[in-house]
């Protein structure tokens, strides 16, 4: 089997708002070989302010991010994780987003990355005669998935990481 196709990093972030995400949360899992190698998660000070209808849904405050790491600052432990690696994310395209954002804020280095998005797969392969929606917590009490906080970068990377599965 192909090296590449062994190694996957599944994460969810938490952002500032809708319009310019920055990160105030990440939480990634790493698999290789089918084994979690590692689990990480940070609060990040997004040096921006956090909108109140992103703090209604994740929870996160400006207080308890003010003195956490940029994600600059972050950056050097996760890089690995990321760049030239395959991600995989609900709502990809959201997480992708932030992520270049962030690389962009910053000017950091990063290799071409891919992404396989399991809403879109959810979408592809769950009639939509059997679900409401396809949002994560939809789908996973379609997989009977416990899903834990919903919005909390923790519980959203681990339920990402079983629906894959």
């Amino acid at each position: 089997m192909n090296e590449c196709l062994n190694k996957i990093t599944i994460l969810d972030f938490e952002t500032t708002g809708l319009k310019e995400s920055y990160a105030v949360s990440l939480a990634l899992i790493r698999i290789e070989d089918g084994k979690i190698k590692c689990a990480k998660y940070y609060l990040i000070n997004p040096m921006a302010k956090i909108e109140y209808s992103a703090y209604k849904v994740h929870g996160i405050s400006q207080s308890e991010v003010e003195d956490k790491p940029t994600f600059k600052e972050v950056w050097e432990d996760i890089s690995q994780y990321i760049s030239g690696q395959i991600l995989v994310a609900h709502n990809s395209t959201y997480d992708v987003k932030v992520i270049k954002n962030e690389i962009r804020r910053y000017e950091l280095n990063c290799k071409p990355f891919k992404s396989v998005c399991t809403y879109k797969n959810a979408k592809k392969f769950i009639s939509k005669e059997n679900i409401d929606n396809y949002k994560l917590d939809t789908v996973c009490n379609y997989f009977g998935i416990n899903m834990g906080t919903h919005h909390d970068a923790r519980d959203d990377t681990d339920a990402c990481r079983l629906i894959f599965n």
